[in-house]
């Protein structure tokens, strides 16, 4: 089906303008369109910069008059604009392409400015937010936008604003079309446009007896003194309700009656009443239920804001790749391509790396968890209701990249993969309707899977803590019980390096040389103990090296990680011994004269 696209800003509780003039007409569109409903918070930022204290409690006001009046999750995307931040980034894209006269002539800049001359509207935001709907629409490719006459001019700025891309980058949206909604003249219980702002407005979650009060003092005719003085209907207010609520012959009794004096104007607005309240009567019995579960509506929006930025996002790939301005999408991963951006090799020492091939920087996670963990903090998502499709497509993104980068993917990784993607599937299956009401409900399949998510979260966090009073630790220097001989020609004593002055040693070193550790697949697989054996051949009998000195020839963090491993080993073997120069000096390796007393032999 062709897709359509539309949206709400949330001002407040829609009203019976905003229900005939759009709301009413995108409850028949979903029977005919794939369609994407917007609840466009941003955009009410444009005119209430100054105070956006409202705007949640308002998208929720907004959301339940939606669902009262029809719109179905099952058949409409319904979402949150400012949950989705491909909009933000493809109004970026568009403006460096739109011509500042082509919003400057859009007709509803200078009337909204005149309309709302109390607030200071020469901003950035406001001049540009028709160029903000464009990318409304056109990130999710709509084929046609629902609209009333006075928007048409800003689907028109949509058809050449996508006309200008598609010609400098190659066709990459669809021209949106208009459909027109038809227009019905709703006015508000003082004559004047239906408005928030006039205070004349009949809400949909105003109750019938609300309804009631509402309309019976409205204003009529005003040659209508006595209920003796005919009227004209074409220009009372209460009869442009008429049109848009009552039947045919109702219209017609209106009409005669008022002019003919036949009816009074009490009688006139009891019948409206009458067929306002059985129009309104689906959306007055459904309202509460979402109103009272607002957690619900919630949940509704951002899964419908999760189905769209999926929808986004793949439009946005077309878009960067078409603009050639793919950039870095996650800070974890960097590619460094450009000759000068490339780490500096330092003199004499090889690169193992082509030149034409760019350097990989993406840091391991400490298992499936940890990435999981990553993700959920990155997406802001609640990690007791996890949307397990989105979170399972980007996992598989990371363990696709992985494998491309030939990493060495673990298995356990490889089990979490196939553990979401089941319980995916099982979220998929539909409820069971033969099930009788009352029986116990079967466990949320997520439930495992966040258990143990908080569980190593709390493990993390205590592994944090431990991590940091090491390093306090090490920064701490405790005079050791022996003052060992002289190893120096100054003179100057040694002191026994203990396992976390070498551990901030190693630490500092990595620090150092982060640039120059591109994440590689070392084919050639050195073992802990062959460089053991190299170590020994480096540092000769009755000499010592600075610490440095071991890892300076080396280009990977496998092959210092592999390489201070070794070390360790060594020092446990008592075959190398690790002093510092004074109290805060290099660390040096020294190996003793012969075998030592208690030192087990060195088996390869």
């Amino acid at each position: 089906m062709p897709r359509i696209l539309s949206g709400m800003r949330p001002t407040g509780p829609l009203h019976l303008g905003n229900y005939m003039g759009a709301l009413q007409n995108w409850v028949r569109l979903q029977d005919s369109y794939t369609c994407f409903f917007t609840i466009v918070d941003w955009h009410s930022l444009t005119t209430d910069y100054a105070d956006p204290s409202s705007i949640r409690e308002n998208i929720l006001e907004v959301a339940c008059d939606w669902l009262a009046a029809g719109l179905d999750p099952a058949r409409s995307t319904l979402f949150i604009q400012s949950l989705v931040k491909e909009h933000a980034e493809l109004h970026l894209l568009l403006s460096m392409v739109t011509p500042v006269s082509w919003l400057e002539r859009v007709p509803t800049y200078k009337e909204q400015q005149q309309q709302l001359s109390e607030k200071d509207l020469s901003t950035y935001g406001f001049l540009g937010y028709p160029l903000l709907q464009t990318a409304d629409i056109v990130v999710y490719k709509a084929d046609a936008v629902p609209v009333g006459e006075d928007q048409a001019a800003h689907v028109e700025l949509t058809r050449e604003v996508v006309r200008r891309f598609n010609h400098l980058y190659g066709p990459v949206f669809p021209e949106p079309r208009t459909l027109h909604t038809e227009a019905k003249r709703i006015p508000g219980t003082d004559g004047r446009k239906m408005s928030k702002s006039y205070g004349n407005a009949v809400y949909l979650k105003d109750d019938p007896e609300t309804v009631r009060k509402k309309i019976k003092p409205m204003l009529t005719d005003p040659a209508r003194k006595r209920r003796t003085d005919p009227g004209d209907p074409e220009i009372c207010p209460v009869f442009d309700l008429h049109k848009a609520f009552s039947p045919p012959e109702t219209r017609d009794w209106a009409a005669a009656g008022c002019r003919s004096a036949g009816i009074g104007c009490l009688d006139c607005k009891a019948r409206l009443i009458d067929h306002m309240l059985e129009a309104l009567a689906g959306i007055h019995a459904r309202r509460p239920e979402f109103a009272n579960h607002p957690d619900t509506v919630w949940d509704i929006l951002l899964d419908g804001s999760n189905k769209a930025r999926a929808v986004a996002q793949a439009t946005m790939d077309e878009v960067r790749a078409a603009m050639s301005a793919r950039g870095h999408e996650d800070p974890l991963l960097d590619i460094v391509t450009d000759e000068e951006e490339r780490p500096t090799i330092p003199e004499g020492v090889e690169s193992t790396l082509p030149d034409d091939v760019p350097r990989i920087l993406l840091p391991l996670f400490e298992g499936p968890l940890d990435l999981l963990l990553y993700l959920i903090r990155r997406e802001k998502i609640d990690i007791h209701d996890i949307p397990i499709a989105p979170i399972t497509r980007q996992y598989m993104e990371y363990l696709d990249l992985m494998t491309e980068l030939n990493l060495d993917v673990a298995g356990d990784f490889m089990v979490m993969a196939a553990t979401l993607i089941h319980i995916k599937s099982k979220m998929l299956v539909p409820v069971d309707p033969t099930e009788a009401p009352g029986e116990e409900e079967t466990e949320d399949p997520r439930a495992e899977l966040v258990r143990r998510l908080l569980e190593f979260q709390r493990y993390k966090e205590a592994a944090g803590i431990l991590h940091q009073q090491a390093q306090i630790r090490a920064a701490t220097w405790t005079r050791p019980d022996t003052v060992l001989p002289t190893l120096d020609d100054e003179g100057v004593e040694m002191l026994e390096a203990g396992l976390f002055d070498l551990v901030a040693a190693f630490k500092e070193l990595l620090e150092r040389r982060r640039t120059l550790l591109a994440h590689e697949v070392d084919t050639q697989g050195q073992s802990v103990e062959s460089r053991m054996e190299e170590l020994l051949a480096l540092v000769k009998e009755g000499e010592s090296l600075e610490f440095m000195e071991l890892f300076q020839s080396l280009q990977t963090k496998g092959a210092m990680i592999v390489t201070f491993l070794a070390l360790l080993e060594l020092i446990r073997l008592k075959r190398v011994k690790v002093y510092q120069r004074g109290m805060f000096g290099a660390i040096r390796v020294f190996r003793p004269v012969g075998p030592q007393e208690g030192a087990p032999r060195l088996a390869v």
